[in-house]
């Protein structure tokens, strides 16, 4: 997927740079890299599916009343381990799920620092 390979290029400019970290509301650090992550791969799945709406944990949430009747969604992290990020341990990805009637239909997991990526699928499900 060209948006997971872009997503991570953009975390990478900002592991080789100067990093600056913030505090999300629960404490954990945010990043540029976060947000720039968050960004690629919010327009790559917007215009990818734009009839399926987008979990992440980078952006506001839409209130569980809308949430509970979505059938389908993505579910994206778009810098898991951002305290590892920020240690520059390279032990961080990129986490990208369809989620088809609460079940996970299709996934991608994408290590940036190490130019690697998996990528699965539910075996008996089409979607």
């Amino acid at each position: 997927m060209p948006t997971v390979v872009e997503a991570g290029a953009a975390i990478m400019a900002v592991y080789e740079g100067r990093l600056q970290c913030a505090k999300e509301d629960d404490n954990s650090p945010l990043t540029q890299a976060d947000l720039e992550s968050q960004r690629v791969i919010l327009d790559g799945l917007t215009r990818l599916t734009p009839d399926i709406p987008v979990l992440s944990e980078e952006s506001a949430q839409a209130p569980w009343a809308e949430r509970q009747s979505w059938t389908r969604l993505w579910v994206v992290d778009p810098l898991d381990g951002t305290r590892e990020f920020v240690k520059r341990n390279g032990e961080f990805t990129i986490n990208i799920a369809l989620v088809v009637n609460h079940e996970p239909l299709l996934g991608i997991v994408a290590a940036p620092r190490a130019g690697t990526s998996v990528l699965g699928r539910h075996r008996r499900r089409r979607f």
